[in-house]
């Protein structure tokens, strides 16, 4: 759609041509309202354009494209209630039962969509640019809220390793001077995306300070 026709507003006919469907068939009403869901698109009643968040999950740098795919994939509200319940990887042998109990589906039905729902979370759920942003399970806000009470206020960056009979071996970054924004990290998967995240930024900041000589 933005190859075609940038940010414009077009009709769903003009649409359905680009992406090769018919107008009024399923699987193009589906892809429309699957568009609007994850908000790559924005519009309505036969009329749409690609979105800031589609236009730079597309062709944005790669700090603008992990926060676009981040926000998409936070708007699925089954994704965030799967993931407060089951995590990042949910048991397969059981999640038939979680997903009954989740979206109140018969049993029967769950057990025959289970494995097609788990692998379109985990598909999506990778995208997630921090998954600390969505709302934890009780006990491990508890666990954050020790490590920070345990780190204390200070008046520069702060990095603290807290033992783990306390912390259950989470480690807070807190950056006071950004208004005492803070990084929690709980596993190696976390650590692995908070280095990849500094690495982009590094570079996107990088490329933005060529052209300024006094940086």
């Amino acid at each position: 759609m933005h190859d075609k026709f940038g940010n414009k507003v077009i009709t769903t006919e003009h649409i359905a041509q680009a992406l090769g469907h018919k107008p009024k068939s399923g699987g193009f009403n589906q892809k429309i309202a699957d568009l609007k869901a994850y908000g790559l698109i924005d519009g309505s009643r036969g009329s749409y354009q690609v979105s800031d968040t589609g236009s730079k999950a597309t062709f944005g740098n790669k700090v603008e494209m992990d926060d676009a795919l981040d926000k998409a994939v936070k708007r699925i509200d089954l994704w965030r209630i799967i993931y407060e319940k089951c995590g990042k990887e949910p048991d397969q042998e059981t999640f038939w039962i979680d997903l009954a109990e989740i979206t109140g589906i018969p049993r029967p039905e769950s057990q025959k969509k289970a494995d097609a729902v788990r692998k379109a979370y985990i598909e999506d759920i990778k995208y997630l640019f921090s998954v600390e942003k969505l709302v934890l399970p009780p006990e491990s806000q508890n666990v954050e809220a020790r490590a920070i009470e345990a780190i204390g206020r200070t008046s520069g960056m702060t990095t603290t390793q807290m033992e783990p009979a306390l912390t259950g071996g989470v480690a807070v970054i807190q950056f006071p001077e950004f208004g005492e924004s803070r990084v929690v990290i709980r596993d190696k998967k976390s650590l692995k995306t908070i280095r990849r995240f500094l690495d982009d930024l590094e570079e996107f900041l990088n490329s933005e300070s060529e052209g300024h000589v006094d940086q």
